[in-house]
């Protein structure tokens, strides 16, 4: 992987770049990987601005930035190294990344790339359907419905009743639950008085 640090070959392989490779990045990360191009040709090909200062000259987010780097990185067109200083105690302190500018390569490697990652989606997307579709087609279980068992209605029996023959009517025991009544009949007229009765019934 080339390098480039001189200012005519970054002008060169940074406009073939942007030609080729700029439909697969959004209006900011294009407005980004720009400002970026021309600091590189400033500086010889090397950049380590903090993404927060770009972000601040630009007027976007930094994780805009942050984005715009990154794909940039992804797609070949910047190298993006760590750096690191010395602090008062000797250790190393990391600090802003370097971005460097990559020669151009052959858009067909990257494509071919692009490609895969596409295929990759679309059959990542055709399986999500085949999912719904069978969820959609799962019907729930119906439930059966039972019938209810019919519920007994309860009711009172009416109490039987029987007629009473008149001369037990007019009897004195007939007054027996009503009221308590004294006989003043002697024996003989009581005697007299059932053999009647039991000759009704005869």
């Amino acid at each position: 992987m080339e390098i480039l640090t001189t200012a005519e070959m970054i002008f060169e392989h940074g406009n073939r770049h942007m030609s080729t490779k700029f439909r697969y990045l959004g209006k900011a990360e294009q407005t980004v990987i720009s400002y970026i191009v021309s600091k590189l040709r400033k500086y010889h090909g090397s950049f380590f601005e903090k993404y927060k200062t770009i972000a601040s000259v630009l007027e976007i987010s930094t994780k805009t930035v942050q984005r715009a780097v990154k794909h940039a990185e992804q797609i070949g067109i910047f190298q993006v190294s760590d750096r690191f200083e010395p602090t008062l105690d000797g250790k190393m302190r990391k600090t802003t990344n370097l971005i460097q500018m990559v020669a151009y390569a052959p858009f067909e490697m990257v494509n071919g790339v692009l490609t895969i990652i596409r295929k990759v989606s679309k059959k990542a997307i055709k399986l999500v359907d085949v999912a719904k579709k069978i969820i959609s087609n799962t019907k729930p279980a119906k439930q059966e419905n039972k019938p209810k068992k019919s519920q007994k209605q309860t009711y009172n029996k009416p109490a039987r009743t029987e007629k009473l023959p008149s001369w037990f009517e007019e009897s004195n025991d007939y007054y027996a639950d009503k009221q308590s009544v004294t006989d003043s009949r002697t024996y003989e007229e009581k005697l007299a008085d059932i053999k009647r009765k039991f000759a009704l019934l005869g």
